[in-house]
């Protein structure tokens, strides 16, 4: 996350040049912006082929994170659900609380996939910039995870529990002193 709302494109612009475990394709990276009114500016590079499961999961990513807990169009009850989901998926409840709290106006965040876990020197070129650092550990499924958790959340559906454990998952929703299981 980042202090303005052009921080994370110009982050985003020097991740491209780097080389290293921030190396990354121009469709791994993902910029939000939220303008002084609050309103969101999603920006994301697919240049085509292989790419474009990665549109479809920035897509999926960013309605089930930030356009559909923002709609007003849940409940408390499928909010926490949702959030369960999205941890099912491998987006812990501390990743998605941080993004909310931290992702206000004037703003931004870069989103960037990786196939290993960026090592410290790499944070820390990301920290230089004035960036607070998040890291979440999405499932291989959770393209198809969050697309069910959208399309519960849509329907009205009752979230029905994951059927593969993930890593971290159950240990945050019990630290989330808002979580009640349903």
């Amino acid at each position: 996350m980042f202090p303005y709302a052009t921080t994370a494109s110009a982050a985003a612009e020097h991740v491209r040049q780097l080389e290293g475990d921030l190396a990354a394709d121009s469709g791994d990276l993902a910029t939000v912006s939220c303008a002084d009114d609050g309103t969101y500016q999603v920006t994301t590079n697919h240049p085509g082929g292989a790419q474009e499961s990665r549109a479809t999961f920035w897509f999926l990513l960013f309605n089930a994170l930030l356009f559909v807990p923002e709609s007003g169009t849940l409940t408390d009850l499928g909010r926490r659900a949702l959030a369960r989901r999205l941890a099912a998926a491998g987006v812990e409840l501390a990743f998605q609380r941080a993004v909310l709290e931290e992702l206000g106006p004037d703003t931004s965040a870069l989103f960037l996939l990786t196939e290993v876990p960026p090592g410290g020197e790499s944070l820390d070129v990301l920290r230089r910039l004035g960036g607070r650092v998040h890291l979440a550990h999405p499932n291989p499924r959770a393209e198809v995870l969050i697309a069910g958790a959208l399309y519960d959340g849509r329907t009205g559906a009752r979230a029905v529990a994951p059927t593969e454990p993930t890593p971290g998952a159950d240990g945050d929703a019990a630290a989330d002193p808002s979580y009640r299981p349903t």
